[in-house]
């Protein structure tokens, strides 16, 4: 049975905390109905917002938006559908920019994904794997790589939770991914492939390859919050 949309943002904002939790910067608020996750890195991409409906809605926008404002950082905030239309005017009012939609997907496996491609996919458990699946994510959505190093730190590789896949092609690094697990359902973050090796096949490759490893424990549903260009 699928979970309620409720549920399934509220393991958005837990899982975004997740990945972020090795940041020096980092900081985490969450509430059932509202989170916020920063790395402290003075870039959006790397500090996140998530609000959906609930009877402190406006209470935690403000009292997010006084905290970024305090750390001097940049974000993205994500309004679910229950909230971003009544929430639009204080959010225009606080200074936050519309910049479009990234709808929350899920994917339940009915058989297990195949691996395709000429790609070798793993899992990532050693700290020069990690650098090196970061620097394919920073590539892939044009980050500064100092930042996104610092972000997605060593302590990935030894807390509970996140899992990072990695896609190598000739040896080389080339398409990247995390997960999170949360009992059986397991979130999908920074999917990306490097700059020169996109529109290839190698991010539906790791893909299947990471929907494959979690499906075979508990793993029976998956989402994500996907891009125009994901």
């Amino acid at each position: 049975m699928m979970p309620p949309t409720a549920y399934l943002w509220r393991l958005v904002g837990e899982g975004l905390a997740l990945c972020y939790r090795a940041a020096p910067g980092y900081e985490a608020r969450l509430t059932p109905q509202a989170s916020l996750i920063l790395s402290g890195e003075s870039v959006a991409d790397l500090n996140y917002a998530v609000i959906d409906r609930g009877p402190h809605a406006e209470e935690r926008l403000r009292e997010f938006e006084q905290l970024i404002q305090a750390r001097n950082l940049s974000i993205f905030v994500f309004l679910t559908d229950a909230v971003s239309t009544p929430l639009a005017p204080l959010a225009q009012s606080l200074g936050l920019q519309r910049v479009g939609e990234m709808p929350l997907m899920t994917y339940t496996p009915t058989n297990m994904p195949s691996p395709s491609g000429d790609y070798h996919c793993e899992r990532v458990e050693s700290e020069p794997a990690l650098q090196e699946a970061n620097r394919v994510a920073a590539s892939a959505f044009g980050l500064p790589e100092d930042a996104v190093q610092r972000a997605w730190g060593s302590i990935m590789l030894d807390g509970p939770g996140v899992d990072i896949f990695l896609a190598r092609q000739h040896d080389q690094a080339i398409s990247s991914v995390q997960t999170t697990r949360m009992g059986a359902t397991v979130g999908i973050w920074a999917m990306g492939t490097a700059a020169g090796h996109q529109q290839k096949g190698a991010g539906q490759a790791l893909l299947n390859h990471a929907i494959g490893y979690r499906a075979k424990g508990a793993a029976r549903l998956f989402f994500l919050c996907a891009t125009a260009a994901g």
